[in-house]
């Protein structure tokens, strides 16, 4: 399946996993996308998309200093190597999932990078139905992903999904 072809899709979300709990994930459960939120290198990356056929999405942590973070320069190494990049707010505690946003200023210089390696860029960190909306029309990127951000009390909520997938869907993208 191609990596954008407007059906649903199962995806996996691992943190710094092994080849073996990669192959062993993937024998209980056919994933089309392996997520990968920790400190892959581009080579593990291109393992796990040429050994198992999956489209692989890297996660990139975007924090208030570059010095903290990988900046848009250090991407290149992965092109070839990874189907699609996402950012993620940095939290040195837990990594990401924090529900909370990052600077948004920043993501125009990594949706230069992946536009000219034409890899997708989906943004990610403190997502709701109240903010998706303008990170579409300020800085169109390729995708969005929400966790907590449509959630209740750690319940994802079906009344926040529903909003939230209304207020992505209903943007004009034509403009």
């Amino acid at each position: 399946r191609s990596r954008f072809d407007n059906v649903p899709f199962i995806v996996g979300v691992f943190v710094n996993p092994t080849a073996e709990q990669l192959e062993q994930t993937l024998r209980e459960a056919p994933l089309d996308v392996v997520q990968l939120h920790g400190r892959e290198t581009p080579e593990f990356c291109r393992s796990v998309r040429q050994r198992y056929a999956v489209n692989v999405f890297k996660v990139f942590s975007v924090a208030e200093s570059e010095k903290e973070i990988c900046a848009p320069s250090l991407l290149e190494p992965y092109k070839g190597c990874i189907d699609a990049v996402m950012l993620d707010t940095y939290d040195p505690a837990v990594g990401g999932g924090t529900g909370k946003t990052f600077a948004w200023e920043r993501i125009p210089a990594y949706r230069e990078w992946t536009r000219a390696a034409g890899i997708p860029l989906i943004v990610a960190g403190g997502l709701n139905a109240d903010n998706v909306r303008r990170l579409i029309a300020d800085y169109r990127p390729d995708g969005v992903d929400v966790s907590s951000g449509v959630e209740t009390d750690g319940v994802k909520d079906i009344h926040k999904i529903t909003a939230f997938v209304e207020r992505v869907k209903s943007y004009d993208y034509s403009s």
